[in-house]
């Protein structure tokens, strides 16, 4: 059963405090005798593990010792969640009963959708095709016998239609070969400016003002079906499917979106390990934290902006991505410059994967320091909200606002669910 990227045992792993209550992180591999560094390997995770120079592993010189760990050690491996063996979903006043290979078509295209940047928005009409298409399932065509000698789940036989999207090499929309790859097919059924396509036959993406659209219209305009109502039935099904599969089975199992926001880095991999106030503090740690500090266990975990805009600050740990409609910067902190997919002036959509989670000092190990400036804001609710320097920090760190806190009442979104996440408090 193929395994989703949902690493919880892991992100529970990366939380460990010291005597006296203080927060420490303790993320890198132990060195090996003569001071070489092991890469972190976790098979279950979305991000694979990473090969970290030895000199990443201890704090620079005159950094203080990290305070040993009281937790007990992680156990081996993880507690990932699977795909199901069969799921039932809702469809118009009935439901259906999906099986696993379905279930694991599905799980392919969330997986792919996440690596070119989808929504969930947008991979749920990617579901609801593919359901009304094929049922989930990467077809063949009697019509088009090189179809047959590929890997498939069956034989269809409409026009030259192929795979889950039931596309056609007639129309242009690829070889047989590339068609009959779920991944390429995915791909392709997004398209956009990376899409195969070029544009034509159009994808997703391709389509001016698809988010404005409903779910089915989106569908439509994509497919350009004879039956253009068909897809809307899916709508609750695909829903329901997404929620299943999670973040997908490929390398980008993405993060959680409610159209406006999303969150900084995979769903159901991560703890907040240091929330916003005061906090414990020693050595270069700072003792007034404007920020919530994510971590997943380990180095090299994607990090998405959580809102669009052009990056502002590109210096030291700071990675900093202002909101044009509001003046507001985010700032991820601890990337290291090497593993940034963005510089100064690069303008950065939702969800972009904009970087790789490192522990660029000022840092105990590895983490995502999560901090939201509205020091710049032009929107008067966002300048009214309440402020670190309301709450009593130090001038040093003015400016900044309760990220959750902040998130939640402009974006209803939760940085943090309670279904999965924990927060550290200190």
């Amino acid at each position: 059963m193929k395994k989703l990227a949902v690493g919880i045992g892991a992100a529970l792993a990366a939380l460990s405090v010291a005597s006296g209550g203080l927060l420490v992180l303790i993320m890198t591999v132990a060195a090996a005798a003569g001071g070489t560094q092991e890469a972190i390997e976790n098979p279950d995770s979305c991000t694979p593990g990473q090969q970290l120079p030895a000199e990443w592993s201890t704090p620079p010189t005159g950094w203080p010792d990290r305070p040993e760990s009281t937790l007990a050690p992680a156990p081996d491996g993880n507690d990932p969640a699977v795909v199901p063996d069969s799921l039932e979903v809702p469809v118009g006043g009935g439901t259906a009963t999906l099986n696993a290979r379905q279930l694991e078509v599905a799980s392919q295209i969330v997986g792919t959708a996440r690596e070119v940047g989808a929504t969930d928005d947008a991979i749920t009409i990617a579901l609801m095709t593919a359901l009304q298409e094929s049922t989930l399932r990467n077809l063949a065509n009697s019509t088009v016998p090189e179809s047959l000698e590929y890997p498939n789940d069956g034989v269809g036989s409409d026009h030259d239609s192929v795979n889950p999207f039931q596309q056609r090499p007639s129309a242009n929309w690829g070889s047989i070969e590339e068609l009959m790859d779920v991944d390429y097919a995915t791909r392709a059924f997004f398209g956009g400016t990376d899409g195969p396509n070029g544009g034509s036959p159009r994808g997703l993406f391709d389509i001016p003002g698809w988010e404005d659209l409903t779910r089915g219209e989106a569908a439509q305009k994509v497919q350009v079906s004879a039956f253009p109502s068909a897809y809307d039935k899916w709508e609750d099904a695909a829903e329901s499917l997404l929620a299943a599969v999670g973040p997908g089975s490929g390398s980008g199992c993405g993060s959680q979106d409610n159209g406006e926001a999303v969150l900084p880095l995979d769903a159901q991999t991560y703890q907040v390990t240091s929330d916003y106030g005061p906090r414990g503090c020693y050595g270069a740690m700072s003792c007034w934290h404007p920020a919530w500090d994510f971590a997943t266990g380990g180095c090299g975990a994607p990090i998405y902006a959580i809102r669009p805009g052009t990056v502002t600050t590109d210096a030291g740990p700071y990675l900093g991505i202002t909101d044009p409609a509001t003046g507001v910067e985010y700032e991820y902190l601890h990337i290291w410059p090497e593993d940034r997919l963005v510089g100064l002036g690069d303008v950065v959509d939702i969800g972009d994967h904009i970087g790789d989670m490192g522990d660029m000092p000022p840092s105990y190990g590895c983490h995502l320091d999560l901090r939201i400036d509205v020091s710049g804001t032009t929107d008067e609710a966002m300048a009214a909200f309440p402020t670190s320097k309301d709450a009593g920090a130090p001038p040093s760190a003015w400016g900044y606002v309760e990220p959750n806190d902040f998130m939640i009442e402009f974006y209803g979104l939760d940085l943090c669910p309670a279904e999965w996440c924990t927060v550290n408090r200190g």
